[in-house]
C-alpha cells in the first residue's frame, strides 16, 4: 500500500512539473512566469520527496530527504522573491490586460 501511494505521489509530482512547464511557456511576463515556476516547483518537489521517503522507508536516508525538502521549502520562495525584486529594480513592469472588454 505504501509503495502504491509513493508511485501516485511521483506521478502527481511529474504532472505538476508538466503544468509548471506549460505556465513558463504560456504566461506573458517574468512576474507570472515566476509565480508558475515558484509555486508549482515547490509543490512538485514536495510530492516527489515525500514519495521518496515512503519508498525508502523510515531510515537515515529518509531524514536526509526530509532535510532536503525543508531546504527547498525555504529557498524556492526566497529565490522567486529575489528574482522578482531584481526585475522591479531593473524597471520591469507587469503586463496588464485591457479590462474594458
Amino acid at each position: 500500500m505504501i509503495d502504491t501511494i509513493g508511485y501516485i505521489l511521483i506521478a502527481l509530482g511529474a504532472l505538476l512539473m508538466f503544468i509548471s512547464i506549460l505556465g513558463l511557456y504560456r504566461f506573458p511576463d517574468v512576474f507570472t512566469r515566476s509565480h508558475a515556476a515558484g509555486i508549482i516547483d515547490t509543490g512538485s518537489a514536495t510530492c516527489v520527496l515525500i514519495a521518496a521517503i515512503l519508498l525508502c522507508g523510515f531510515t537515515l536516508t529518509a531524514l536526509k530527504i526530509l532535510l532536503i525538502w525543508v531546504f527547498i521549502l525555504v529557498t524556492s520562495p526566497t529565490a522567486s522573491h529575489a528574482l522578482l525584486k531584481a526585475a522591479i529594480a531593473d524597471g520591469m513592469q507587469p503586463i496588464h490586460r485591457d479590462e474594458s472588454r
